[in-house]
Protein backbone atom coordinates (compact mmCIF):
# COMPACT_ATOMS: atom_id res chain seq x y z
CA UNK A 1 0.00 0.00 0.00
CA UNK A 2 3.06 2.57 0.69
CA UNK A 3 4.05 1.84 -2.75
CA UNK A 4 1.02 2.51 -4.43
CA UNK A 5 -0.08 5.66 -1.79
CA UNK A 6 3.86 7.21 -2.21
CA UNK A 7 3.06 6.65 -7.05
CA UNK A 8 -0.26 8.05 -6.40
CA UNK A 9 1.34 11.40 -4.87
CA UNK A 10 4.01 11.68 -7.30
CA UNK A 11 1.38 10.97 -10.17
CA UNK A 12 -1.21 14.36 -8.77
CA UNK A 13 1.78 16.24 -8.24
CA UNK A 14 3.08 15.96 -11.82
CA UNK A 15 -0.68 16.55 -12.90
CA UNK A 16 -1.35 19.91 -10.63
CA UNK A 17 2.03 21.07 -11.91
CA UNK A 18 1.36 20.35 -15.66
CA UNK A 19 -2.42 21.91 -14.86
CA UNK A 20 -1.01 25.00 -12.87
CA UNK A 21 1.60 25.70 -15.92
CA UNK A 22 -0.99 25.61 -18.69
CA UNK A 23 -2.82 29.24 -19.23
CA UNK A 24 -5.58 28.21 -21.36
CA UNK A 25 -6.96 24.64 -20.48
CA UNK A 26 -9.08 25.36 -23.72
CA UNK A 27 -6.20 24.69 -26.15
CA UNK A 28 -6.76 22.11 -28.84
CA UNK A 29 -4.35 19.56 -28.63
CA UNK A 30 -4.06 16.70 -31.05
CA UNK A 31 -3.00 13.27 -29.43
CA UNK A 32 -2.71 10.07 -31.04
CA UNK A 33 -4.48 6.97 -29.76
CA UNK A 34 -2.37 3.52 -31.56
CA UNK A 35 -5.90 1.95 -32.32
CA UNK A 36 -8.08 4.97 -33.42
CA UNK A 37 -5.46 7.36 -34.92
CA UNK A 38 -5.34 11.03 -33.85
CA UNK A 39 -7.81 13.47 -32.13
CA UNK A 40 -8.82 17.01 -32.17
CA UNK A 41 -9.75 17.75 -28.84
CA UNK A 42 -9.15 20.67 -26.06
CA UNK A 43 -7.08 19.81 -22.70
CA UNK A 44 -9.92 20.52 -20.45
CA UNK A 45 -12.42 17.59 -22.31
CA UNK A 46 -9.17 15.23 -21.89
CA UNK A 47 -9.31 16.36 -18.26
CA UNK A 48 -13.32 15.92 -18.14
CA UNK A 49 -12.72 12.34 -19.78
CA UNK A 50 -9.88 11.82 -16.97
CA UNK A 51 -12.16 12.26 -14.41
CA UNK A 52 -15.37 9.94 -16.05
CA UNK A 53 -12.69 7.37 -16.42
CA UNK A 54 -11.55 7.22 -12.63
CA UNK A 55 -15.53 7.05 -11.60
CA UNK A 56 -15.85 4.14 -14.18
CA UNK A 57 -12.85 1.74 -12.04
CA UNK A 58 -14.29 3.17 -8.95
CA UNK A 59 -17.50 1.30 -9.52
CA UNK A 60 -16.08 -1.62 -11.08
CA UNK A 61 -14.10 -1.75 -7.85
CA UNK A 62 -16.86 -1.68 -5.75
CA UNK A 63 -19.04 -4.11 -7.95
CA UNK A 64 -15.94 -6.50 -7.25
CA UNK A 65 -15.71 -6.04 -3.49
CA UNK A 66 -19.54 -6.76 -3.16
CA UNK A 67 -19.38 -9.65 -5.34
CA UNK A 68 -16.63 -11.01 -2.63
CA UNK A 69 -19.14 -10.30 -0.01
CA UNK A 70 -17.50 -6.74 1.31
CA UNK A 71 -19.69 -3.61 1.16
CA UNK A 72 -18.36 -1.14 -1.22
CA UNK A 73 -16.81 2.03 -0.11
CA UNK A 74 -18.08 5.04 -0.75
CA UNK A 75 -17.12 6.87 -4.08
CA UNK A 76 -19.30 9.99 -4.32
CA UNK A 77 -17.08 12.79 -4.88
CA UNK A 78 -19.24 15.28 -2.77
CA UNK A 79 -18.39 12.88 -0.14
CA UNK A 80 -14.87 13.45 -0.71
CA UNK A 81 -14.95 16.77 -0.41
CA UNK A 82 -16.91 16.90 3.09
CA UNK A 83 -14.08 14.40 4.08
CA UNK A 84 -11.04 16.85 2.86
CA UNK A 85 -13.14 19.42 5.03
CA UNK A 86 -13.30 17.20 8.17
CA UNK A 87 -16.84 16.89 8.20
CA UNK A 88 -16.97 13.04 7.87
Amino acid sequence: MEEIEKAYSELAEKYKTYLEEKENLDESISPEHPKFGRLNTRISELIQHVVNHGTYHRGNITAMLRQLGYSGPPTDYILYLYEQQGNI
